[in-house]
């Protein structure tokens, strides 16, 4: 009997332990992935500081550039309640050379006949909305057919002298043949293409043959290049990629400005590179407020319709026109949001 109590004991304290064994590892899996949580929350501001310290660095040679303060888009310039002339409309272009404004935003494309014309949307129906041919996209019209109200791209740039002009290539169906055109009418207007710059804001393979026609003319950053520099930033390589001085980089204003990619633009100026918001428009009541934050976040160019209102406002903002300046103006910003 004495023996039948001291294996039954045993075996009691055995299933015991196996219960208390199975019951920790049905929970391991639960404490792995609190702990990989407490991990990763744990290593993301120590992450979020190496990331700013990265960036500080600047590669021996580059090359800082003085940045436009505004950018008239479409050729607009309106007041913070919006006005201003049609979109890309000569009279608008012939009120920027006047103006004296810093650059002028021409969005250009192909006719069927192979002539470059000054318009945003593919077809006609948003201008001209009674024309019979107003739904057909312009690559499928000749230059006849489109209203003398759109300006060709040698109109527009004979009407906007030699105020500085970003060229953005739009539907780009026909690939090789707008760049061609585009270069031609650039060539016969400012055989020098002092003040220009041109590229597609979507197409990567558009900007590369602008790059291969005119090698001095700075270029855009298409969405895939400008995601690839993003990329190169969070693996902390920001630093070693090869960046043109020059070329523009656009962040849309409503989404694509936050203090966690700010380091990032802030290191792209620094190269020369224009960072460029666009497009900022909001009303009345929270432009001002929005143009703040995105210099904060790192831009130092904002291309909006509301061109004659930032125009008057700008001196109250002071403009970043070197590193130290954009450091300066995105702590102002800061300090002011942060007293609002």
């Amino acid at each position: 009997r004495a023996g039948e109590r001291a294996s039954e004991q045993a075996g009691g304290r055995a299933g015991r332990s196996g219960a208390m064994a199975a019951a920790t590892s049905s929970s391991t899996p639960w404490l792995d992935t609190a702990n990989r949580v407490a991990a990763v929350l744990v290593a993301l501001p120590m992450y979020a500081q190496l990331l700013k310290l990265i960036v500080r660095w600047v590669p021996r040679g580059a090359s800082e550039r003085r940045a436009p303060r505004l950018i008239a888009h479409r050729a607009r310039l309106g007041d913070a309640l919006g006005g201003g002339d049609e979109d890309c409309s000569l009279r608008g272009i012939e009120r920027c050379k006047t103006a004296g404004v810093d650059m002028v935003e021409l969005a250009v494309q192909l006719t069927a006949d192979k002539q470059v014309v000054v318009l945003h949307d593919s077809t006609l129906e948003t201008q001209f909305p009674e024309l019979a041919v107003a739904e057909f996209a312009v690559q499928r019209l000749s230059r006849r057919q489109i209203p003398a109200a759109v300006p060709s791209l040698r109109e527009a740039l004979a009407a906007v002298g030699d105020v500085p002009v970003v060229l953005v290539l739009k539907h780009e169906g026909e690939g090789a043949g707008l760049v061609e055109a585009v270069a031609r009418e650039v060539s016969a207007a400012r055989p020098s293409w002092e003040g220009v710059t041109w590229g597609s804001l979507s197409s990567r393979a558009v900007n590369r043959q602008c790059q291969a026609a005119r090698p001095q003319a700075p270029t855009l950053f298409s969405s895939r290049e400008r995601w690839t520099l993003v990329l190169c930033f969070l693996a902390l390589v920001l630093p070693l990629v090869p960046v043109e001085a020059g070329r523009q980089f656009w962040v849309p204003a409503d989404y694509g400005f936050s203090s966690f990619l700010g380091p990032m633009l802030r290191h792209l100026a620094r190269r020369g590179v224009v960072v460029v918001a666009y497009t900022v428009n909001e009303g009345a009541v929270n432009l001002d407020r929005e143009a703040r934050e995105v210099l904060a976040a790192g831009a130092t160019t904002l291309c909006t319709d509301r061109y004659g209102h930032f125009d008057k406002m700008w001196a109250d903002m002071g403009h970043p026109s070197s590193s130290s300046d954009v450091d300066e103006a995105a702590a102002d910003a800061r300090k002011t949001k942060s007293s609002e």
